[in-house]
């Protein structure tokens, strides 16, 4: 099993060297679905993929991250890997949710 997820198979997973930028955009609120989201992320990036997923920690801020992130994914025409889960691209008060993420990627198509 996996580490941390009973019921799932090791498999072997290539290296990510050479491979174009990606990016997580996601619904962050806490839950278990960010919580596995957030081990697949550990494990692309072990796996040397050019992976991005926001996470700020202390003295970082999550709306500077999400903007020098979606200006990566424009500048070297990277992949968004949205997960799309029942609130993924809600209409919020933030200026930085998956909705705008969604918005972003059809506007820089």
């Amino acid at each position: 099993s996996v580490s941390g997820y009973p019921n799932t198979a090791a498999t072997g997973i290539p290296t990510g060297e050479g491979t174009r930028v990606a990016m997580f955009s996601a619904r962050f609120d806490g839950g278990p679905m960010e919580k596995k989201f957030r081990k697949v992320y550990s494990i692309l990036r072990d796996h040397k993929y050019d992976i991005l997923m926001v996470a700020a920690d202390a003295g970082e801020s999550f709306a500077d991250l999400t903007t020098e992130y979606l200006g990566r994914l424009q500048e070297e025409q990277g992949t968004m890997l949205a997960v799309s889960t029942k609130h993924y691209g809600e209409m919020t008060a933030s200026a930085y949710s998956s909705h705008k993420e969604l918005k972003f990627a059809l506007d820089y198509e």
